[in-house]
């Protein structure tokens, strides 16, 4: 199939996963858009052995300098979750003019929103005991059965997570540097050269949808709901995510091709 939209993907994951956690959400965008580039965090996956920073904001230089080693030709935009939304607007914060869009899924800010409406800690503390679990199969069940409100949380799917767990033991200072930055980053003004989608989940389990409904306010950027969907929004209904993109897209001009089957 040929891409039917001019346009390259930089993308975030979120709090203790990597790339592959994208699932299929990569295979269906990578069909419409040019190119795709996830980007692990560092201390993640393939940057296992690489440190975590204790700031959001000190994340930006090594996916930066990797960025642009890999980008290539054409206009690119970037799509975070979670964590992963957080380095998104620090990256666009910082760098106003390396992306064209910005997507930002449920995810959340200090300065702007409430710590108690920021996070469920009761379900993040499970989190947290879980990844120093050596039980990796009720880890990733407990995660999934957390994240996803209409995915079929199968034993295959689990299992899939477990062998992605054994290649990459993820640390528990990771983890613990991953929660500190996201607690410590704040808000800060968006230059209005990147536009800003954001997307959100009304029975986020992790996050509340407050936290975007209230970003959006403050930069006056669009914001669309799912109704059930749970914290990973592209888990769960990938479709919807990528309807929504294609709509804010279009509405802003985004070149069009024929696409063909």
């Amino acid at each position: 199939m040929i891409p039917s939209k001019k346009m390259n993907w930089v993308l975030l994951r979120g709090l203790a996963r990597e790339s592959r956690h994208w699932d299929k959400f990569l295979k269906l965008l990578s069909d419409q858009y040019e190119n795709i580039l996830p980007l692990e965090l560092p201390g993640v996956a393939a940057k296992i052995e690489r440190n975590c920073p204790w700031k959001i904001e000190s994340y930006i230089s090594g996916l930066r300098s990797e960025f642009n080693k890999l980008k290539g030709e054409g206009n690119w935009s970037i799509l975070g979750i979670s964590l992963g939304g957080m380095v998104t607007l620090s990256w666009i914060s910082m760098f106003p003019h390396d992306f064209k869009y910005a997507v930002i899924i449920n995810s959340s800010c200090g300065g702007l929103v409430p710590l108690k409406k920021r996070l469920n800690f009761d379900n993040l503390w499970t989190i947290g005991k879980l990844l120093i679990s050596n039980d990796l199969s009720k880890r990733e069940k407990t995660i999934l059965e957390m994240t996803t409100n209409l995915n079929d949380v199968s034993n295959e799917l689990i299992q899939k997570r477990v062998q992605w767990a054994k290649e990459y033991p993820f640390s528990r200072l990771t983890f613990i540097k991953q929660l500190v930055g996201g607690h410590l980053f704040k808000f800060s003004n968006i230059k209005a050269s990147t536009k800003i989608l954001f997307l959100a989940s009304a029975n986020d389990h992790l996050v509340s949808v407050d936290s975007s409904k209230i970003m959006a306010k403050k930069i006056k950027s669009l914001l669309r709901i799912h109704p059930k969907a749970g914290h990973d929004l592209p888990l769960d209904d990938p479709l919807w995510v990528i309807q929504n993109i294609n709509e804010f897209m279009e509405e802003r001009g985004v070149n069009q091709v024929k696409c063909d089957d």
